[in-house]
């Protein structure tokens, strides 16, 4: 018993705690927004699935803060194919093409509740992992020609047969930036980058006309212009910026915001949370919000920094790219700087895959922090 009593001491110290407290209190100000903004909807259900998945998150949050990152990772091949299967399986299961346009959901029922998880979700995960173990077996050699070819393979598989399979740009832009900000920060030479920009470059006039559908095109075009389809394209955007400006300083009071309250708001509890928090806390609210994701964010990149080898510093330069990119592009559609392509706001945003695929990128942060602290232990028992 005195074993355990001082194992589970040394774990809860070694544990990143600070990681936690910010989740925790992004998710709860997460929890009390989504409960406001589908107070309208007269049931308890997304609350009481949020709670739920809060609750499973931290749970998750402490198991994965127990893995070696090091020996799951030395699966990453077994794992890389996995990935394939998983993202494949919304081949045969995928629903939610009819909602939102997006055939991402692999839906079933818990406990009498109807649920669901996004297998692409996951796969983030499972790729900042995998391609972060790649990178590291590279060593100097990140460079050459051929491991660049099998980086990109890498990359190209799982987000290629995403898009394919469930035609989510959003998820998919996602793998592009976590690929982007990992293969920099593990060595991929400049020269190649600026090859990638410019294939790009190139292709887009064929991706524009040929890859796009008409409501991306549309998407798009509105942010010049959310006035030239009101009640169409541009619908979100205008209904989004109300509700900021109607917020001002403190705003209406939580539960009193009538752009949230009245059903005026689309989205209000998934895409556009950011908004209902700017109508009923006002500017402060939001920029506590964002204070908190900054914070979160900031949080991991110190512990990538502070690790002690590069498989390590890597994975949390990936989790940190997710979080990044999820933040940014979340709250620019809110703000009508980028277009509305379904990204959520991590830990605020109702969703129960979203929340949990975060505190496992959050526990795998927490695992890098655990074991570069039980490293330095053991070298000052050294000397």
């Amino acid at each position: 018993m005195r074993e355990l009593t001082r194992s589970v001491r040394l774990f809860f110290k070694q544990a990143d705690k600070l990681l936690f407290l910010l989740a925790l209190a992004a998710s709860l100000a997460g929890l009390l927004l989504v409960r406001s903004a589908t107070l309208s909807y007269g049931t308890d259900r997304y609350t009481l699935v949020q709670g739920i998945a809060l609750a499973l998150g931290i749970a998750v949050y402490f198991i994965f803060s127990l893995t070696d990152l090091e020996y799951i990772s030395g699966l990453w091949r077994w794992a890389f194919f996995t990935n394939l299967l998983l993202i494949a399986s919304l081949l045969l299961f995928g629903v939610g093409g009819a909602e939102t346009g997006n055939n991402s959901w692999l839906r079933f029922s818990l406990f009498g509740i109807s649920t669901g998880i996004q297998p692409g979700e996951v796969a983030k995960v499972i790729f900042i992992v995998t391609f972060a173990r790649h990178i590291a077996e590279t060593e100097d050699a990140t460079g050459e020609i051929w491991n660049v070819v099998k980086l990109l393979l890498h990359f190209a598989l799982p987000a290629g047969l995403l898009l394919f399979v469930s035609g989510d740009y959003g998820m998919v832009l996602a793998f592009v930036f976590i690929f982007l900000c990992m293969a920099f920060t593990g060595g991929m030479p400049f020269r190649y980058f600026l090859l990638l920009f410019g294939a790009a470059a190139a292709a887009s006039p064929l991706i524009w006309t040929y890859a796009l559908k008409d409501y991306h095109r549309e998407r798009i075009l509105v942010l010049l212009n959310p006035e030239m389809d009101p009640l169409g394209a541009g619908y979100h955007a205008i209904q989004s910026k109300t509700a900021l400006g109607a917020g001002q300083m403190l705003g209406r009071g939580l539960f009193q915001g009538p752009q949230t309250q009245y059903g005026h708001l689309p989205a209000k509890h998934t895409d556009f949370i950011f908004s209902v928090a700017g109508e009923e806390l006002g500017f402060v609210g939001c920029l506590l919000i964002m204070l908190l994701l900054t914070a979160l964010i900031a949080r991991i990149i110190h512990v990538g920094l502070r690790s002690q080898n590069r498989l390590s510093s890597l994975v949390c330069n990936g989790v940190a790219a997710m979080l990044i990119f999820q933040t940014f592009e979340n709250i620019g559609m809110c703000i009508g700087l980028t277009p509305v392509i379904g990204v959520t706001l991590p830990f605020i945003s109702y969703g129960g895959s979203s929340l949990l695929v975060c505190f496992a990128a959050l526990g795998l942060v927490s695992s890098v922090r655990r074991h570069t602290m039980m490293k330095q232990a053991q070298h000052r028992s050294l000397y």
